[in-house]
């Protein structure tokens, strides 16, 4: 499949390893973040975090960085000391490194007492999380002059889930690997993987319908069943959705066993 346009400039700002290893982390926080383990999700934000002023560090000085060593307290300084000439550089310079502290900070208190009557860690992992998505679509809006709805679609891509039982061609169409699997959740298991809201007509190209009808029955059905959610701009998958969707590829996972 052709690598995203957007990718493609990233590691031209960032470099291929740095790139890799900032994106390979933003999915593991989703990740976690998706299945409420708030504790490791906040974890993955202060790498990422890590990440973030070692790739500033290369953006700005051009030089290898050891990603094993990275002091993010010396990174922090050095970024925050520099000149900042321009809007952009007091982003990138200022905004980011100081919203990469703040998860930073987050995670090394952790072991400081808080009130019980709510979660704290539910509390920190949505803050934290929504920085770490704020920061790469810092990255993209600056260095790839990527329009608002770009950066939240390719955001969103990036945290596709992998799924054994399908495969996804170079058209960007899809195919379940299995008969044996209702249409209806078919079509769930294409919102589970894609993780975005997906139009009715955009359906027609990822997965192949005989007729019209047999997908508004689906979408009817999953509706119904409190699956999905549906509105105008298209269908998205629910909590509800995502764990009937897990749930189905365990069982076929178990299956092959």
């Amino acid at each position: 499949m052709t690598k995203p346009k957007i990718i493609t400039q990233l590691e031209t700002v960032f470099g291929n390893n740095m790139l890799t290893k900032l994106l390979d982390e933003y999915r593991e926080i989703k990740k976690e973040f998706l299945k409420e383990s708030w504790s490791s999700c906040i974890s993955h934000c202060a790498l990422f975090a890590e990440l973030t002023v070692a790739a500033l560090k290369i953006l700005y000085d051009t030089n290898p960085i050891d990603l094993n060593q990275i002091h993010f307290d010396n990174l922090y300084k050095d970024l925050t000391s520099r000149q900042k000439p321009n809007p952009e550089d007091e982003i990138l310079l200022l905004a980011v490194p100081n919203a990469a502290k703040t998860v930073y900070t987050i995670r090394s208190k952790k072991k400081i007492a808080h009130i019980k009557f709510i979660d704290p860690d539910f509390l920190d992992a949505t803050l934290v999380s929504s920085i770490c998505d704020w920061i790469l679509s810092q990255f993209v809006l600056l260095k790839c002059q990527s329009s608002p709805q770009e950066t939240s679609k390719f955001i969103h891509s990036l945290v596709e889930r992998k799924i054994p039982l399908m495969e996804e061609f170079d058209d960007g169409s899809m195919l379940v690997l299995k008969h044996d699997i209702a249409f209806h959740y078919e079509i769930l298991l294409i919102l589970y993987k894609k993780n975005m809201r997906i139009s009715k007509d955009h359906f027609t190209t990822i997965i192949e319908i005989e007729y019209r009808q047999k997908l508004n029955t689906a979408i009817t059905f999953l509706k119904d069943k409190k699956l999905i959610h549906v509105n105008n701009e298209g269908i998205m998958i629910t909590k509800l959705g995502i764990e009937k969707a897990e749930r189905i590829i365990s069982e076929q996972e178990k299956s092959k066993k």
